[in-house]
Parts: C-alpha cells; sequence; structure tokens
C-alpha cells in the first residue's frame, strides 16, 4: 500500500540499487587491465502507484574505472566513479467519483492532475576498492560502492534527482566464460545498507540484489583479459 506522503514518490528500489536494473551483465565478473573509457548508459523506468501517481524517470550513467597492475590478496585492484544526470516527471491524478446530493442533485465526477519535472544531476557512485580475479575459465571480483547523495532534492518537491541519503553497498560478481564454446554465465550480488535521509528522518530499507545472465556468443569474442 502507498503510506507514505506523496513528494517521496523516488523510485526508492531502482535509485538504492549499485547496478540498476537493465544494465548489461555480460562478463559482469572479469575486470580488463588499464582505465576503462567512459561508456555512457541510459535507462528508462516507468512506474505507477496508488493514489493516481505516474512517473517516468530517465538515468543517464557515465561510469569512469581503472584497473590498476597492484595486487591486494592475490585480486587486481580497481577504482572508479558513476556520476549520473538524472530526469524524472511525476503526474498525479486525483478522481473525485460522482455523487448525490441531499437535495436530489448529481455532482462529479472531478479530476485534477498537476504534476512535476525535475532534470539535474543524480546522485554519485564511488568505488573505492575492487578486487579481481580469475582462474582458468573462471573470474571473479568483490568491492565496495558508496553513494553519495550530490543530486538535487527537496521534499516539497514531486521530482527530485536525488535521494539525499548516502548508502553503502558490498558487491560480488563472477563469471564462467568458455571461449571456445563461446558460452559464458555471469551473476551479480550486492547488499546495499541506507541511512537516513535528514530532510525527512526517514531511513530506507537494506536491499539485497542479484543479477545474472546466460549468453552463448556467435562468432568471434574477444577474451576478458583482453
Amino acid at each position: 500500500m502507498f503510506s507514505k506522503p506523496v513528494q517521496h514518490f523516488q523510485f526508492r528500489r531502482v535509485r538504492c540499487e549499485p547496478i540498476p536494473q537493465g544494465l548489461p551483465r555480460r562478463l559482469c565478473g572479469r575486470r580488463p587491465d588499464g582505465a576503462r573509457p567512459l561508456c555512457p548508459q541510459s535507462l528508462v523506468f516507468n512506474g505507477a502507484a496508488q493514489l493516481g501517481v505516474e512517473a517516468k524517470f530517465t538515468a543517464d550513467f557515465l561510469p569512469l574505472t581503472y584497473v590498476t597492475k597492484w595486487k591486494i590478496l592475490g585480486g587486481t585492484y580497481a577504482f572508479g566513479v558513476t556520476p549520473a544526470i538524472m530526469s524524472m516527471n511525476v503526474d498525479v491524478g486525483l478522481t473525485v467519483p460522482s455523487f448525490t446530493g441531499p437535495l436530489g442533485r448529481h455532482f462529479g465526477p472531478f479530476s485534477i492532475t498537476f504534476g512535476d519535472t525535475e532534470t539535474n544531476i543524480g546522485d554519485t557512485g564511488i568505488t573505492p576498492i575492487t578486487l579481481g580475479w580469475h582462474s582458468g575459465n573462471f573470474y571473479w571480483n568483490a568491492g565496495l560502492c558508496i553513494f553519495a547523495p550530490t543530486g538535487k532534492y527537496d521534499k516539497r518537491d514531486l521530482a527530485n534527482t536525488s535521494l539525499n541519503h548516502w548508502a553503502v553497498i558490498p558487491t560480488f560478481a563472477i563469471t564462467y566464460f568458455d571461449a571456445k564454446a563461446n558460452w559464458q554465465v555471469s551473476g551479480a550480488f550486492a547488499y546495499a545498507v541506507n541511512f537516513e535521509n535528514p530532510e525527512t528522518d526517514y531511513t530506507s530499507g537494506d536491499l539485497f540484489h542479484f543479477d545474472g545472465s546466460i549468453t552463448k556468443n556467435f562468432g568471434p569474442v574477444p577474451s576478458p583479459t583482453s
């Protein structure tokens, strides 16, 4: 049931996840050497809730990762940052059904629609450490992601591009890649610990996230270590 105030409808499930639904999962366990160039990724989410709330959420992520040659616990050390630009459009429609007054007169139905739109910088994902290993056809990595509330937030607005709270997310990903058969199986796990929003004194619950993929490639496929 939609029990929180309307202005806090923020796609919490999508925005709190370290790896938003819809991002590619191919070879997510591998970490190639060197700097990874900016590869913008755009996601569009549409959703609705009770009370006539409908929203469209567009996110443009700009991930940048650098994989060093340093080794920690036998794993290759990498770090990165993912700034984002968000666009959110929220519409709220309230409908009063028809009714009959005390003198037998009929009124309604009445409809009221209002909304809010915002395009601004979103929250930033900071990855201070990721360690990657591989053995034979298996590649896996573990890391820590920090969500920083760098986006625009106002509790009086319907549309915001930030959750206005910090989150800490341990992550783990693994890939099995058979270059001869061109099959690969990948899985990515994460657990998000959310902190309090100081504007609303509200703390979102923790989140467990899993994404996976099974892919058969046709044609030549570059090695995960290339």
